[in-house]
């Protein structure tokens, strides 16, 4: 799950690759942003839960003053933003943005995520930074999604 990502600047975050001491931060961050986002009960095992769901990906950070702010993983031979969580309290400083940007530096090609359509919180932030909708389609568990492709 580590980059070699030096530190980079975005804003008032600092995005670095992640590091196994990290681990619990994410994992809180994952369990609020899942429950949140996919509206689906916090996984009873956050740790368990944050490790298989980003087994195989490569996974950057982002950090403010405070702490860990929230993270990124992508599964690079697709080049899919499969997780980007920041924690309810970091939001709207920066860390999102830096998150992706950093993303798409490391992968230097048009990436793409999927997003619930009533999480409007979310797309109207991939929209504010230039991401358009490519298709939609529907998932029983996740409802309708939204498939986007960055600038």
């Amino acid at each position: 799950m580590a980059a070699s990502l030096s530190r980079v600047p975005q804003g008032s975050a600092r995005v670095r690759g992640y590091r196994d001491a990290d681990l619990h931060a994410c994992a809180a961050i994952f369990a609020a942003g899942t429950a949140t986002a996919l509206r689906r009960a916090p996984p009873g095992d956050p740790v368990g839960a944050f490790k298989e769901a980003t087994k195989g990906e490569i996974v950057l950070v982002a950090e403010l003053d405070s702490g860990i702010a929230g993270f990124v993983a992508i599964f690079a031979p697709e080049a899919f933003v499969h997780h980007l969580y920041v924690a309810e309290g970091c939001r709207r400083r920066g860390a999102g943005a830096a998150l992706l940007k950093a993303a798409l530096k490391l992968l230097r090609r048009q990436g793409a995520l999927k997003c619930r359509l009533d999480n409007t919180p979310a797309l109207a932030f991939y929209q504010r930074l230039g991401w358009q909708e490519a298709e939609r389609g529907y998932d029983p568990d996740a409802g309708v999604w939204v498939r986007l492709l960055s600038p």
